[in-house]
């Protein structure tokens, strides 16, 4: 979900119909139902879902469909591509064989819903939730640990199997979005999340921030990496989980981009620790540690992982950033009070601080769990 909540329900109805008439052949009757907005995951872009029925050569289909929609204003993020998107999700499942929801249409005409969207798949099965997070309740927290650890190597299995896809065989080798391949990619992605600081802060010092990013400078690798496809927001909560725990698609994949695969996994550690030892919860047995993740991720991918604390720090610097636009909307939408102190003190803050030696912020940490609507 986003961090608050905007798409009107009757509003979505015609735009959902109008779009899937206008872009699938031969379609007509289109009906859409049941609209209805997630509440359990996501902080950015919303997800509509919805069933839709309509009539192929007079024959009657339904399905159950997702709308993600981008932010009619500014939004969590410094910029969105919905388009890229929906042609890198598309193109994956189709091409590659990943495991990604099927993409029905894109719609760049904002009158319909005061934003570009595009609609895809429901993909049969379950998100971990992180709100409440699924590190202390619901239904993976539930599981036994063996379960767990079966749903973890799976999702982790699905991970890798980004990475193994070679851009330029399926034609995404265009998306770099941060320099070209024999410039510097690295300095360009940390260069784009400056103007982000600076555009989510509005000038406002952070002293937390400006030490993350003195430290993602002058501790960066600098030795050539592999370069692939980059899912972006690579974690648990993105993983939609069939039944015996297979992995029925990968979703969110708006930060993706080409890049180290590192990216991904610092990612991936960064945000289980900000569900975890960051907000006060262990993690719940059954969950591999760290060095059985990376040794099962090597050998999943033929990577050898190098840099990863650099790329786990740089997400908690990425994360922290977020914060600070995150925070701001909050309290923009009534959901934190004014003299909220959630930019500076928060759990990707409080993990960043770990790492600069900045003085941690002190008092209460605050988040998205439970503010957001």
């Amino acid at each position: 979900m986003a961090v608050i909540n905007s798409v009107d329900a009757d509003v979505a109805r015609r735009a959902f119909q109008q779009a899937l008439t206008a872009h699938l052949p031969g379609v007509d009757g289109v009906e859409i139902t049941d609209v209805r907005l997630s509440t359990t995951s996501g902080m950015s872009a919303e997800t509509v879902l919805f069933d839709a029925a309509w009539h192929v050569a007079g024959k009657r289909l339904q399905r159950g469909l997702v709308a993600r929609v981008a932010p009619a204003g500014p939004g969590l993020f410094f910029s969105y591509d919905l388009d890229l998107e929906a042609h890198v999700i598309g193109t994956l499942r189709d091409r590659a064989g990943v495991p990604a929801p099927e993409v029905l249409c894109y719609e760049d005409d904002s009158s319909l819903l005061g934003a570009p969207f595009f609609i895809m798949e429901r993909l049969a099965g379950r998100t971990p939730a992180d709100d409440p997070p699924f590190t202390a309740t619901g239904w993976m927290y539930d599981l036994p640990p063996e379960q767990k650890r079966l749903a973890l190597d799976n999702a982790l299995a699905a991970m890798a199997s980004v990475h193994r896809v070679d851009p330029a065989a399926v034609g995404l080798d265009d998306i770099g979005r941060y320099g070209s391949p024999d410039g510097d990619p690295l300095g360009a992605h940390i260069e784009h999340w400056q103007k982000a600081f600076a555009w989510a802060s509005d000038g406002v010092p952070n002293p937390f921030v400006e030490a993350g990013f003195d430290w993602v400078k002058a501790n960066r690798p600098t030795k050539a990496e592999p370069r692939v496809i980059s899912w972006g927001d690579a974690r648990i909560a993105n993983v939609v989980f069939a039944d015996d725990l297979s992995v029925s698609g990968l979703i969110d994949w708006e930060m993706v981009c080409l890049g180290s695969p590192e990216l991904d996994l610092g990612w991936w550690f960064a945000t289980l620790r900000l569900f975890s030892d960051a907000i006060g919860i262990p993690l719940p047995q059954g969950f591999p540690t760290r060095q059985e993740t990376v040794s099962r991720y090597e050998d999943l991918t033929g990577f050898d992982v190098k840099y990863l604390h650099f790329y786990e720090v740089f997400a908690y610097l990425r994360l922290s950033v977020a914060m600070i636009r995150g925070a701001r909307m909050l309290i923009a939408g009534g959901a934190l009070p004014p003299d909220a102190g959630m930019e500076f003190n928060n759990p990707a803050t409080r993990l960043l601080a770990e790492v600069t030696g900045a003085t941690p912020p002190t008092g209460d940490s605050q988040y998205f769990i439970g503010n957001r609507h």
